[in-house]
């Protein structure tokens, strides 16, 4: 059983009401999950003059990045940072996809920067535009039309993403569950054939790309 301990000054609801003069922190051992304090400080536990050391703060212009444009999701994209549980790339497509993508080792979530367009997946196609989430499950064939130049962030996660628990934050935190939007299988895809009749799909699997093609669009789902 947890039994909470209020000692000092404190806000009588997390982060409603903090006192006058002080800041909140929020101390955990693992994250937002499991036993946790909230702590009430005079200075914020950020407001350090200098680090030296591993755990020094760095941070990352990814706008001198120079990468491929075009619609070549797999030469677009950069890896920045990687580790066994996921890796964050950057890319920009100025023309849609003239292949479709299936990623086997991991779900993706993509942020969009800048630019708007449509993707369309095995579950149907979406609009999005800057500021969008979109959340790909692993194994879902996908492929991006955009409509103006964009930009994003590619999430790829090799354990399945879910909304965290919400736990003391209520259920609009971290967002409203209002505002997601899930596709709806429609007349199919605008991709149209290669030059041989045929519709390329790229899988990613261990690394590894494997390009397999079909006679008919591999997007076909009608409920």
């Amino acid at each position: 059983m947890d039994i909470p301990y209020i000692r000092g000054r404190v806000a009588l609801q997390a982060h409603v009401g903090v006192p006058e003069g002080t800041v909140e922190e929020e101390y955990a051992r693992n994250g937002f999950f499991g036993h946790y304090a909230h702590l009430y400080r005079r200075e914020a536990p950020v407001n350090w003059t200098r680090i030296e050391g591993p755990l020094r703060p760095r941070a990352y212009d990814l706008n001198r990045l120079e990468a491929p444009t075009g619609g070549d999701l797999l030469a677009a994209r950069r890896a920045v940072l990687a580790n066994a549980d996921v890796a964050l790339h950057t890319g920009t497509l100025t023309d849609a996809m003239p292949y479709f993508y299936r990623n086997a080792d991991g779900d993706e979530v993509l942020f969009i920067h800048e630019g708007a367009g449509r993707i369309e997946t095995d579950f149907g196609p979406l609009a999005y535009e800057p500021g969008d989430y979109i959340l790909v499950p692993r194994g879902t064939v996908y492929r991006l039309a955009p409509t103006s130049p964009t930009r994003f962030l590619t999430v790829e996660a090799f354990s399945e993403v879910s909304f965290p628990e919400k736990g003391m934050l209520g259920q609009h935190a971290l967002f409203d569950p209002a505002v997601v939007r899930v596709p709806t299988p429609d007349e199919g895809s605008t991709a149209k054939p290669d030059a041989n009749g045929e519709y390329e799909l790229r899988i990613k699997r261990t690394g590894a790309v494997t390009r397999v093609f079909f006679a008919s669009c591999p997007i076909n789902t009608v409920g």
